[in-house]
C-alpha cells in the first residue's frame, strides 16, 4: 500500500459525510475533519466571534485544512511512511495516523 501511496499525486481531501463543528469548554471551535487540535482550529467564539469562525471553515484556512487540499499525498508518504513497519492500517487510518504526524511537525516547527 506504501509504494502504490508515494506515487498518489493529489491531496489526501479527507472529509465527512456530514460536516459539523466541534466547540470545546472553552469555545474554540474545530472542524470535524480530523482531532481538535491546534492545527484544526477555526478559532474561538467569545474572542472572534461566529462570523469568523464560519469564514474560517468556509474558506479552509486552517492550517490543517490547507494541507489536507493542497499536499500531495506521496508528500505525507514520504515523510512519515515506514516500509518496515509491520503494523497494519486501513488506508483512511494511515492517512489520518500521517495528518497528525505532519500537525505535530507543524506546530513544532513555528
Amino acid at each position: 500500500m506504501l509504494d502504490s501511496m508515494l506515487s498518489e499525486d493529489s491531496p489526501p481531501d479527507v472529509n465527512v459525510d456530514m460536516p459539523c463543528l466541534a466547540v470545546n469548554a472553552g469555545f474554540d471551535v474545530y472542524p470535524n475533519i480530523a482531532e481538535p487540535t491546534d492545527w484544526w482550529l477555526l478559532g474561538n467564539l467569545k474572542t472572534d466571534g461566529v462570523d469568523a469562525v464560519i469564514k474560517a471553515y468556509r474558506d479552509g484556512t486552517t492550517p490543517g485544512m490547507r494541507m489536507n487540499r493542497e499536499m500531495p499525498l506521496r508528500e505525507l508518504a514520504r515523510r512519515y511512511g515506514n516500509k518496515h513497519s509491520k503494523k497494519l492500517y486501513w488506508k483512511d487510518d494511515l492517512i489520518c495516523r500521517w495528518l497528525h504526524e505532519w500537525g505535530a511537525d507543524y506546530m513544532g516547527g513555528r
